[in-house]
């Protein structure tokens, strides 16, 4: 049965893509224009809150994290396992680590070697931003945008609200993959209509985003697949389904290779599985309503209230003048388009959806993509109706009502913000008008309303950062210079770990510590109180030590504590040599000197803030055996990250067991012995049987299920090679 015409199949061979024009100087001259605009452009905050791309979890934990990966790689070693870190040390099941980006890896480089945290940070931030903006440009080029109108989207995705005030300088791995993102839709969208080696370019866009580690832009990735996919069944383009498909499948490998360590080690750790709807960072509607409003502090309920101090959901300025397009001349628009439609609407209903879907949390993580697809068909229908704008009466009169209804709802949330959107009311205002008044005289005059939007664009971002960029105060006062971070705790050695929380008290307590994983910049003692997203759940159980490394005061007494069944406190246990104990509510520092320190160990620092305790003899490297059953006794004879082997020198009849101060994440095998239950829950356990006295015994650590997951990242390249190649012989073959 032949196809209505209204959806008619289209040949990916002969359907024409404006991705690659003639004019290829001009192509370039124009990304290198969207690449210094949004360079300069995003200079303009640091000019008021110099830490602007330095704020919350980016030296919470981004920025340490880049080091540590820095410093490890520029050692020599590609790290998977960390046992010093203990619930943070588990590299490769995190994920977020990008173990597997070289981008990532560079960049963890580039940290490592860098003397000033905050102007390293900023100049990844502004390379990331620069990055996703000629990512926009190239992917709305490819679905058809006139250059001017790419240009615009180029210059206008990364100061949308939720990309600049919250991801540029907060959640950087958010923008990352936001990023890497509208490069593999690009690639994509050139791959499924014109085939041939175009599908290289796709697989690297797309290993970039996977690889990143980060499941918001993979779910964002997953859900742009399915959009190709209904697009294809809908259009019965059987050439299209097929190469989407095929792109697909190395998308998967890479996927597999980076998530399923994580999957197969959520047994031990804090993760959900939950679904629920506390109404936390959930868009409402009244929220996007304000999308064209820079001013707009509107309603979304997170850290800082119901609404926000910063315009987190603005989109674009230039949103109403879409009441100028002739909708009857792009009424067919839907087909040509259909899969970024079909994207928008599942990004859109995931960002006002549940609070919580499973793992999947905070849904206004997903502005970044509706912000996205908003400024890309925009761009895309204005570009489609050049030199056909309908300037009547009452087109104006649309213009004119959506321009100031957002802006009365903006008012109406937070009505103190009147004069910020007075100023904004009249800058937008006033660049409508002179837009529409540049198109009336002259229809066709596209680098001038290019240049219009991209001037005002510039001065809404630098109005923005005068009113909200000092907005932006992280929870720790961190300082700019990473050597201020190199001593950590004042006084001690080895492996260490910090009682209480330095959050709430006076900002003179970092004078004697640090906070989450700017612990990673420290060379006195190896600090366990690091930041992570996955937990192990029986340890932050027991110590109540939380994703971020605070503790409750309580946890002193935990480590101090006699095992019930070892005997030995949980220090020992844990092979901790430095322990730091912060004043509270409920203790002062004159009651913490007071105290006196455990059998063992000694007070060696009383400051204004907190003490410290140390060992008084070392123990072993955090890694190794710290304990083993009465009549077991053994000889460490090596130690490593990710592996410890011993010599068992005696053992009873009837079998003894050895702790180690290792997490028991999946993954540890024994040769010589076998796994037991964890000891407390958490401390890797060795069973030992009475005829292994004598022999040598190896615990090592490898990822779950490791062999699949590097034969997966090979086989998605090799699968790549193929299908090229088999393309290439088939054309080969076809012109003969």
């Amino acid at each position: 049965m032949s196809a209505p015409a209204s959806v008619a199949p289209v040949s990916a061979a002969s359907t024409p893509t404006p991705v690659l024009p003639s004019g290829a100087r001009k192509e370039a001259l124009t990304l290198l224009a969207v690449a210094a605009f949004t360079a300069v452009v995003a200079l303009f905050p640091v000019l008021f809150n110099r830490q602007f791309y330095f704020f919350a979890d980016t030296p919470d934990g981004a920025y340490g994290q880049w080091y540590e990966l820095g410093q490890q790689v520029a050692g020599g070693t590609w790290p998977l396992m960390n046992p010093a870190a203990w619930m943070a040390g588990n590299y490769v099941a995190e994920g977020q680590w990008g173990l597997w980006n070289p981008v990532i890896l560079g960049v963890g480089l580039f940290v490592a070697a860098a003397s000033n945290a905050v102007v390293a940070s900023t100049v990844i931030k502004i390379f990331f931003l620069v990055i996703g903006s000629m990512g926009v440009y190239c992917m709305t080029r490819a679905h058809g945008a006139r250059r001017s109108w790419s240009l615009v989207a180029g210059i206008a995705a990364p100061f949308a609200g939720f990309t600049f005030f919250m991801d540029a300088t907060s959640w950087v791995t958010n923008m990352i993959t936001w990023a890497f993102f509208a490069w593999a839709v690009a690639a994509l969208r050139v791959w499924i209509r014109r085939g041939g080696a175009w599908l290289l370019a796709a697989y690297i866009a797309v290993y970039m985003l996977i690889t990143v580690g980060y499941v918001q832009g993979t779910v964002m990735l997953v859900f742009y697949f399915m959009a190709l996919l209904i697009m294809a069944a809908v259009r019965r383009d059987s050439t299209a389904a097929m190469r989407t498909v095929l792109a697909g499948v190395p998308a998967a490998l890479i996927a597999l290779t980076v998530y399923l360590p994580g999957v197969l080690t959520a047994s031990v750790t804090a993760r959900s599985s939950s679904i629920g709807n506390d109404g936390f960072l959930v868009v409402t509607l009244t929220g996007l309503g304000t999308s064209s409003v820079p001013s707009g502090q509107t309603d979304l309920t997170g850290w800082w209230g119901r609404y926000t101090d910063v315009p987190l959901l603005y989109i674009f300025w230039l949103l109403p003048l879409l009441a100028v397009v002739p909708w009857h001349r792009v009424r067919d628009a839907w087909v040509e388009w259909g899969a970024l439609l079909i994207f928008g609407a599942m990004a859109t209903a995931l960002a006002v959806g549940p609070s919580a879907l499973g793992p999947l949390r905070f849904p206004a993580r997903t502005m970044p993509w509706v912000a996205l697809i908003v400024i890309c068909l925009a761009c895309l229908l204005l570009s489609r109706a050049e030199g056909k704008w309908v300037l009547t009466r009452g087109r104006l009169v649309a213009v004119a009502a959506l321009w100031a209804a957002p802006f009365w709802l903006a008012f109406s949330q937070v009505p103190l913000g009147w004069r910020r959107h007075l100023i904004f009311a009249a800058l937008t205002g006033a660049a409508l008008i002179a837009v529409i008044l540049l198109r009336r005289a002259r229809p066709a005059a596209r680098r001038r309303t290019a240049a219009i939007v991209a001037a005002t664009g510039a001065v809404v971002v630098a109005l923005q950062s005068v009113m909200f960029a000092d907005a932006l105060v992280s929870r720790a006062p961190y300082e700019d210079e990473a050597s201020a971070y190199t001593e950590g705790m004042p006084t001690g050695y080895g492996e260490g770990m910090v009682v209480g929380s330095p959050l709430g008290m006076s900002e003179a307590v970092f004078d004697e510590v640090e906070f989450a994983n700017m612990w990673y910049l420290t060379d006195r003692v190896n600090v366990l109180n690091l930041y992570t997203p996955v937990e192990f759940q029986a340890m932050a159980q027991d110590l109540c030590l939380s994703y971020d490394g605070r503790t409750c005061p309580e946890a002193v007494d935990k480590l101090f504590d006699t095992d019930a069944e070892t005997g030995a406190p949980v220090a020992d246990l844990m092979s901790l040599d430095s322990v730091q104990i912060l004043e509270d509510d409920q203790r002062s520092v004159a009651d913490l000197a007071s105290m006196a320190p455990p059998a063992g160990w000694s007070r060696t620092f009383v400051g204004r803030h907190s003490v410290v305790w140390t060992r008084d003899e070392a123990t072993a490297d955090v890694g190794s055996v710290t304990w083993s059953s009465e009549g077991t006794s053994v000889e460490v004879l090596e130690d490593s990250p990710l592996e410890t082997t011993f010599r068992v020198t005696s053992v009873p009849s009837d079998g003894g067991s050895v702790a180690l101060s290792r997490l028991a994440w999946p993954g540890y095998t024994v040769n010589g012995g076998k796994l037991g239950d964890p000891l407390r829950g958490y401390l890797t356990r060795v069973e030992i049987s009475p005829d292994e006295a004598g022999s040598i015994v190896s615990v090592s650590y490898a990822p779950p299920a490791w062999p699949l997951i590097v034969s997966s990242i090979i086989a998605s390249a090799v699968f790549v090679a193929a299908v090229i190649a088999f393309g290439a012989v088939r054309r080969r073959r076809s012109t003969r």
